[in-house]
């Protein structure tokens, strides 16, 4: 959006005329010194991705974000589900996924203090953070849980969905999906 902001700054005789239109009655000296302002506060606040330079500010709000989350996820329940049929677990470029308690009300905001999360480890295996008291065993699961599961993985994707097998529900799972549907405009495959 900055780069476009630039742009329009840069075009004098269009910014002049957005603003004559919007109202402004002050001197074409006033106006061009606020489409300077704007021009050089838009180039200065122009965001570059340079993956050798780190900007400290971000690791710092990252550290701080894992510091506070860190000891709400260690005082909860840990607990490894095993998908005990054919089913698999797939992973995508956005694999946490944080669910919703069943017993929750859908207006209610929910966090890491109330959520459930999930993170497949593997085809067979989600490691399953909640509250509930399930001892230290694995946990099977069903087909449909595993299903579910997946749903909200791929429901969660950005851009990647990955899986150890070809599957057709899974395919159809990422079909239903805004990123499949895209895809598939664009011809190309998961």
């Amino acid at each position: 959006m900055t780069g476009s902001l630039e742009e329009f700054f840069a075009d004098k005789e269009d910014f002049f005329r957005s603003q004559r239109n919007l109202g402004f009655t002050g001197t074409d000296e006033e106006l061009e010194n606020i489409r300077l302002g704007y021009l050089a506060s838009a180039k200065q606040n122009y965001l570059r991705h340079d993956p050798t330079h780190t900007d400290s500010q971000l690791i710092e709000a990252a550290l701080e974000l894992a510091n506070d989350t860190e000891g709400v996820i260690e005082g909860r329940e840990w607990h490894v589900l095993e998908s005990a049929t054919s089913r698999v677990f797939v992973t995508s470029d956005n694999p946490v996924v944080l669910t919703r308690p069943e017993n929750e009300k859908l207006w209610r905001a929910i966090g890491l203090n109330l959520g459930s999360v999930l993170l497949p480890v593997s085809p067979k295996r989600c490691l399953l953070i909640d509250d509930a008291k399930r001892g230290n065993a694995l946990i099977p699961i069903s087909r449909e849980t595993a299903d579910a599961i997946n749903n909200y993985v791929i429901g969660y994707a950005h851009q990647a969905v990955f899986a150890n097998l070809s599957s057709k529900t899974i395919a159809a799972a990422f079909d239903r999906t805004e990123l499949g549907e895209n895809i598939r405009h664009c011809g190309g495959l998961w």
